[in-house]
C-alpha cells in the first residue's frame, strides 16, 4: 500500500474512532457541560412557554389539607398568583420584578408587600423559581459520582439570598437540590426536586422545601397542570383589575381533592 493510502487510512480510522466516542450516550453532552453551562440551564421554568397558567397545591408533608392556587406568568418578572381556597376567593398577588402587591375584593387599593413575604410557607421566588443564571455568579464547583455541586454568590440586588449551592446531575443538567444561604454560608432553606413534569423544559412536578431555621415539617408544592396562555404585558399592569377578573372568570381551576377537605 502506498504512503498516501496509508495516511488516508489512518485519518479515516481516527475519524471513525472520534465519531464512535461522541455517539456514546451522554458522552458528547457530558463533555460539553462545563460548570458554567450547568448553571446557565439550572433555572426552573426557564424553558417553559413564554406565557403560561399553572395550577398548584401547597401544604406541609403529611397534612390532610393543602392550599390551592394558580399562577399566571409572563417571562421571568411578571406573575399573578391567585388564591383558590374558599376563604380566599377573590384574593390574588401581583408580582412585577421585585415589586409585590396584594389585591383583596373589599379593598379600594392594593397593598404593597415587602420582598420577604411568604405564601403558605414559601416565598414567591421559591414557588416561581429563582433566577440563578441571571442573579448569581459561580464561585466554586466540585464533581463526584455524576453530580456537580456549584457554589454561587449573588451579583444582583434582586437576588433573594446572598449565597446558594446547587447540586445538578452532570448527564442531564437537571437540578437535584438547592441550598439557600446567608452571606456567611449558613444554610437557611433547602429545595429538593423529586419529580419532573417536563424535565427538558425544567418544569417540576413537585418541590420539597425545608426550613432549617424554623424547623417543622417540610413543605410540598405539587404542580398539577401547566398550559401555554396568551397573556399580554397589560394583564400585569397595576391598574388592570378588570382585565384580570375577566381572565379569572373564564379559567377553570384544576382542583386537587386533598386541598378541598
Amino acid at each position: 500500500m502506498c504512503k498516501d493510502a496509508l495516511v488516508r487510512s489512518d485519518r479515516l480510522l481516527s475519524t471513525l474512532l472520534l465519531l464512535a466516542f461522541f455517539s456514546m450516550p451522554g458522552t458528547a453532552l457530558a463533555a460539553e457541560r462545563t460548570d458554567q453551562n450547568l448553571l446557565a440551564g439550572a433555572d426552573l421554568f426557564a424553558q417553559a412557554p413564554a406565557a403560561f397558567r399553572m395550577a398548584l397545591a401547597v401544604g406541609a408533608e403529611g397534612a390532610p389539607a393543602r392550599s390551592q392556587m394558580e399562577i399566571y406568568r409572563r417571562g421571568r418578572d411578571l406573575a399573578v398568583i391567585r388564591l383558590l381556597d374558599k376563604k380566599d376567593l377573590g384574593k390574588y398577588f401581583l408580582k412585577r420584578g421585585p415589586d409585590l402587591w396584594f389585591f383583596s375584593p373589599g379593598a379600594k387599593q392594593p397593598v404593597r408587600l415587602g420582598p420577604g413575604y411568604k405564601l403558605a410557607g414559601a416565598s414567591l421566588d421559591e414557588i416561581l423559581g429563582l433566577s440563578f443564571a441571571r442573579d448569581y455568579q459561580l464561585t466554586g464547583a466540585v464533581r463526584a459520582n455524576g453530580v456537580a455541586t456549584l457554589d454561587l454568590e449573588a451579583v444582583a440586588a434582586s437576588a433573594s439570598y446572598p449565597k446558594a449551592r446547587l447540586a445538578l446531575a452532570v448527564a442531564t443538567g437537571l437540578p437535584l437540590r438547592i441550598e439557600l444561604r446567608t452571606r456567611e454560608g449558613k444554610v437557611l432553606r433547602i429545595v429538593e426536586i423529586p419529580k419532573w413534569r417536563d424535565a427538558t423544559k425544567r418544569i417540576p412536578a413537585e418541590l420539597v422545601l425545608k426550613d432549617l431555621v424554623r424547623g417543622g415539617a417540610p413543605l410540598r408544592l405539587e404542580f398539577l397542570a401547566l398550559e401555554a396562555r396568551d397573556l399580554p404585558e397589560s394583564f400585569f399592569a397595576l391598574d388592570a383589575v378588570g382585565l384580570r377578573q375577566r381572565e379569572f372568570a373564564i379559567s377553570r381551576p384544576v382542583l386537587d381533592s386533598r386541598a378541598l377537605r
